[in-house]
């Protein structure tokens, strides 16, 4: 099974970081109904699934850290910062005592597509996956998560989508859904309605 291992490169400082507390708090909220909801989890192997992440300036954002997927609930330390990223050589700069998750670089993407996008939540479920997928924009079912080729694939779809909200099948990554707006309140919202 080609899940949570992480593909690219990685300059991770591993550090305590200054997270504002509400930002914090934000993230977190919602962190933790997506995990409720079993969005965002581990499966029976321990191997986790799903992440979220929100735009702190620029291109740079905090993101739910590796592994992180088998806690129900997460503190400050569990979160990464992730400050730079290249998709042609596959890699990324992190800060944190957890590493960036393994598809930061999918977020990354959309961050960097769409200077509108604030919010992302990349989410497990099969259901909805199988029904939604070549409804939705849908990745190519050839690309795995974690690649640089994912990476362009995700913002081939935020160019022909031409919008700052909406939900993304990642057609070569079974499960994987990627929902992505203004506000975690309606990233919840466009979820629920699929």
């Amino acid at each position: 099974m080609d899940e949570g291992y992480i593909k690219y490169k990685s300059d991770w400082e591993k550090r305590e970081i200054d997270i504002d507390e509400k930002l914090f708090e934000e993230i977190n909220f919602w962190r933790n109904k997506f995990y409720k909801k079993n969005w965002i989890g581990a499966y029976s192997d321990g191997i986790g699934f799903g992440n979220i992440s929100l735009r702190l300036q620029d291109n740079q954002f905090l993101i739910s850290g590796s592994a992180t997927g088998n806690y129900p609930e997460l503190e400050k330390s569990n979160y990464s910062i992730v400050s730079n990223f290249d998709f042609d050589s596959n890699s990324l700069r992190c800060s944190g005592q957890t590493e960036a998750s393994s598809e930061a670089l999918s977020h990354a993407a959309l961050y960097k597509a769409n200077s509108n996008i604030s919010k992302i939540v990349h989410i497990h479920n099969l259901d909805l996956w199988k029904k939604w997928i070549n409804h939705l924009h849908t990745t190519s079912n050839k690309i795995t998560y974690g690649t640089p080729e994912m990476a362009y694939e995700i913002q081939l779809c935020i160019l022909k989508m031409k919008t700052n909200k909406g939900v993304i099948i990642m057609g070569g990554h079974q499960e994987g859904i990627i929902a992505f707006g203004n506000d975690f309140e309606e990233i919840a919202e466009l979820l629920y309605e699929l």
